[in-house]
């Protein structure tokens, strides 16, 4: 399950990492971090739960050198996300009566503008560090 996130000025920031990686993967890296979060934030009220193990499983968030991402191991996790279409109320079962289909593509959606601002706080850090 993967969801696809289109970063503003991406061009702009794998030119600054080319040029200055030590420095730009410093911001880079913060900014994935915290786009995960959001992500996660976004994703949790609308997770479908049972006995709370989906939910749980999430892990969050594995950042290597410019990249990260969240996710869960559970084998039925797929199953569970693509039941209906996304943002379907989930209707059996689930404790969680907020809880719809494709939970983790609606908080992906749903968090693209605080991504954008968080890699357009980046590549401003990062020609504020380079800056002579």
């Amino acid at each position: 399950m993967a969801v696809a996130i289109q970063i503003k000025n991406l061009d702009k920031l794998q030119k600054l990492a080319e040029k200055f990686p030590a420095v730009a993967e410093r911001h880079v890296n913060d900014a994935i971090a915290k786009s995960l979060m959001t992500v996660y934030a976004n994703m949790v009220p609308g997770t479908p739960v049972d006995t709370s193990r989906l939910r749980e499983d999430f892990h969050v968030p594995h950042v290597t050198r410019f990249q990260g991402w969240i996710g869960t191991k559970l084998p039925y996790a797929r199953r569970i996300h693509d039941l209906y279409p996304v943002g379907t109320a989930y209707k059996n079962p689930s404790k969680n009566k907020g809880a719809f289909a494709g939970f983790l593509t609606y908080a992906g959606n749903k968090s693209q503008r605080a991504i954008n601002e968080l890699f357009s706080i980046a590549i401003r850090a990062t020609l504020k560090d380079i800056s002579f």
